[in-house]
């Protein structure tokens, strides 16, 4: 891992982390710097970077964050490119980079910060999840569901006696006996401010919107098509696919996914931690 990289002298530093793993941005603009380092302040580093990646904003090509910006693997490493988005990011090596010609340079950068800890987190053995993530009395609960299922709809009707890790992202890793989840800087101002903080996973549910509030069981077969479908960027590289599915199985060996139907009120916690 590159710890003593230096950083360019028309360089600002923005260093984010996520339970061990660390991205320093070398920020070739000193007030879009000022902006990053004020949206990720939350999430400090404090050891030294897993990644370091060069970040340039040349223009305003694009009007529309992340537009047509598919990622591609060529031999393990992430490509992205697109009109006005252009980057790399190898974790193996430590290295990465973007240039950017966009009208809205934090959502485009904040999408391929996303993407490298995507990338991290599997290196570590875990996995970056697309599930809402809550607290209560110490253990973490996920909720898996597609875009409109209802995640932003728990963290909104649990923030006031919960902590909410992220209402669309988290980051698993292993510890000897469960899983940890942890909270990630990734949100909108649509969404749920997320925390820094994070716990040992407890349950992981499938949401149904519904008439009732119930838990019920599903295939593992069921339950690892869920976890798989909800796993950013990494699935779309053949020689990162065995791995993925090795980390997702262990997940449901320890905690399987199960349906929560559930309405959009806090009701359901009288089932699932009641």
């Amino acid at each position: 891992m590159p710890n003593n990289i230096a950083i360019p002298n028309d360089a600002q530093s923005v260093s984010v982390a996520i339970a061990n793993l660390s991205v320093q941005l070398n920020c070739h603009h000193t007030q879009l710097a000022k902006v990053l380092n004020s949206r990720y302040q939350e999430f400090p580093a404090g050891q030294p970077a897993n990644l370091n990646a060069e970040i340039r904003w040349v223009g305003n090509e694009r009007h529309t964050a992340l537009l047509d910006t598919e990622p591609k693997f060529s031999a393990g490493e992430l490509k992205l490119c697109a009109p006005g988005y252009d980057g790399f990011i190898n974790e193996k090596n430590g290295c990465g980079a973007l240039t950017i010609s966009s009208a809205q340079p934090v959502e485009e950068i904040d999408y391929y910060l996303r993407m490298a800890f995507a990338l991290l987190a599997h290196a570590a053995g875990g996995v970056l999840l697309h599930a809402a993530g809550i607290v209560r009395d110490g253990q973490a609960y996920l909720f898996l569901g597609h875009s409109g299922s209802g995640k932003t709809t728990a963290c909104r009707a649990s923030q006031a006696d919960h902590i909410i890790l992220n209402d669309d992202l988290v980051l698993l890793l292993p510890e000897t006996d469960h899983w940890q989840a942890y909270g990630t800087p990734f949100w909108n101002p649509t969404q749920v401010q997320p925390s820094a903080q994070s716990a040992p996973v407890a349950g992981i549910y499938l949401l149904v919107q519904s008439k009732q509030v119930f838990t019920r069981p599903i295939t593992r077969g069921r339950g690892l098509a869920a976890l798989i479908s909800n796993v950013p960027v990494i699935p779309q590289d053949p020689l990162r696919s065995l791995r993925l599915f090795e980390i997702l199985s262990q997940i449901q060996q320890i905690t399987p996914v199960s349906e929560l139907h559930f309405l959009p009120d806090n009701s359901f916690w009288n089932v699932i931690a009641p």
